[in-house]
């Protein structure tokens, strides 16, 4: 019980802390997503202490509720662009994943090689480089009102493609630390997320849309949102299962959905 209270109580000191900074921040023309994250930094264990996500009886809890978090939003944003969206700027969006895992992995492993660090530990700083966080990423963009730009689509298609280079870089320089690259397992995986992504982008552009004249059969208040919702989490599981992020899993719930709900917004 004093955990259950503790843990409410921190939910409401973070929710209230979040949304003032985010409200200062966007009364200075600035993104609200800035003010949120200076807001958690300051509730955090390393200025006021006031909150400790690391503690071993929470830290579960926080873990659970922040990557349900980031799944909702990346939903929501995903919600916002179709797939055609993204596949007008896939050459381009592919540069940019490409560039966004050679030059961040080239540049880590460099510099921890002058830092009289081994090969091997370089390689893993390198690939710990190439980790991006399309979260922050998409959130700005929205608060910005700037998501149906090409930036935005380029960007957001980049981070879904990057989020699978940077699965084969981690698998790759893990096999390395270990002595023994698997090429099966890599080709696993290869084939596993972009056979997830291929899937989804062909139901999206044509099974989807036909299934609109079939959300009138359900009587269940709000049944498309809760439909929404499964098939969200559904593909998240997905997606987290095959070792891609659930958050890619999540985005691409709501570009699929974009195509059927086209005026579905979370709010």
């Amino acid at each position: 019980m004093e955990n259950t209270t503790k843990i409410l109580f921190d939910l409401l000191l973070m929710f209230a802390a979040a949304k003032i900074m985010g409200e200062l921040f966007e009364r200075v023309k600035q993104p609200a997503v800035i003010g949120e994250i200076l807001a958690g930094v300051l509730l955090g264990p390393y200025i006021f202490g006031l909150i400790n996500p690391l503690h071993a009886e929470t830290f579960h809890v926080y873990e659970v509720f922040a990557e349900v978090g980031v799944i909702i939003l990346l939903f929501s944003i995903g919600l916002h662009i179709k797939v055609d969206d993204i596949l007008k700027v896939g050459r381009t969006s592919s540069m940019v994943a490409i560039l966004g895992v050679i030059l961040p992995f080239f540049f880590g492993y460099l510099f921890t090689l002058t830092s009289a660090h081994t090969t091997v530990e370089a390689m893993f700083i390198g690939a710990a480089m190439v980790a991006t966080s399309v979260g922050i990423t998409a959130r700005v963009f929205a608060d910005l009102g700037i998501l149906d730009s090409r930036v935005a689509k380029v960007m957001l298609g980049a981070a879904v493609i990057d989020d699978i280079l940077a699965l084969l870089v981690l698998a790759v320089v893990t096999g390395v630390g270990k002595g023994a690259i698997s090429y099966v397992k890599i080709t696993l995986l290869t084939l596993e997320a972009a056979g997830f992504i291929i899937f989804l982008t062909i139901i999206g552009k044509g099974l989807i849309p036909r299934l609109g004249p079939f959300l009138g059969f359900f009587k269940t208040k709000n049944a498309p949102f809760a439909l929404a919702l499964l098939f969200c989490l559904g593909l998240s599981a997905v997606a987290s299962y095959i070792d891609l992020a659930a958050i890619v899993g999540a985005f691409m719930a709501g570009m699929v959905l974009a195509e059927l709900i086209v005026d579905f917004r979370f709010s």
